[in-house]
């Protein structure tokens, strides 16, 4: 899955930067979830990536390349090996994090108890109707 997050634009433009085009890959999503959760398999990066094991291989190989994780051997499971970010990966992650929590004030921080409900309620009807789209759904068989 790839979200596209616009960056902010105007005179008054916060002053966030969580990625550089806000495009949130399946490599950088490697990285926060790292740096969220700390070192894991590759095979609990694939669950949490909900991808295959054979794609997090790649995945892996490439942000290794680029010295932002090693692989370190699993401390109890010979079979297994543990991916953990190296300090550059550290870095790039706690900016990352730094920089949604930044947009996360800056969007939300001044939105009282009631609007915040409303939003939640109005995200959740959204979600719950995408979710129960028919397959055809996206058809547009007018004239």
């Amino acid at each position: 899955m790839v979200v596209v997050l616009p960056a902010p634009f105007g005179p008054r433009r916060p002053k966030i930067s969580p990625s550089p085009t806000w495009t949130v890959t399946p490599l950088t999503a490697s990285i926060w979830r790292i740096g969220r959760d700390g070192p894991m398999t590759q095979r609990q990066l694939s669950d949490a990536l909900r991808c295959t094991p054979r794609n997090v291989t790649g995945l892996v190989d490439a942000l290794e390349n680029v010295g932002l994780v090693v692989r370190q051997p699993h401390p109890t499971d010979q079979r297994a090996t543990l991916v953990t970010l190296t300090d550059r990966g550290n870095q790039t992650a706690r900016r990352w994090h730094a920089g949604y929590r930044n947009l996360g004030r800056h969007l939300f921080g001044d939105m009282n108890a009631i609007h915040a409900t409303d939003l939640v309620a109005a995200l959740d009807h959204i979600l719950e109707r995408l979710r129960n789209l028919e397959p055809d759904a996206n058809r547009h068989d007018e004239p």
